[in-house]
């Protein structure tokens, strides 16, 4: 089941371990896991800190490839709200 195998991904608090799985992200997954991990961020807060991690690791390894896509402010605007509120 994807959505059990993202949970346990995302699970995943080592952060060598998420710098690494980021690192080798193909481009095409970049987007669709920045997507999902803000997704669930803004849906439970309470993962926050754990969510953070990824998200974090996910802007500054894939900041070009996200800058060039025409989506990611519609990716990133629920993140930048929930942080501004």
């Amino acid at each position: 089941d994807d959505k059990a195998l993202l949970e346990q991904c995302l699970g995943v608090t080592n952060q060598r371990v998420i710098t690494a799985t980021v690192a080798k992200l193909p481009p095409a997954a970049v987007s669709q896991l920045l997507s999902k991990a803000v997704g669930k961020f803004h849906s439970r807060p309470t993962r926050s800190v754990n969510l953070v991690s990824w998200i974090r690791a996910i802007l500054t390894q894939h900041t070009s490839y996200l800058m060039s896509q025409p989506d990611v402010v519609r990716t990133l605007t629920p993140l930048y709200q929930l942080v501004e509120s």
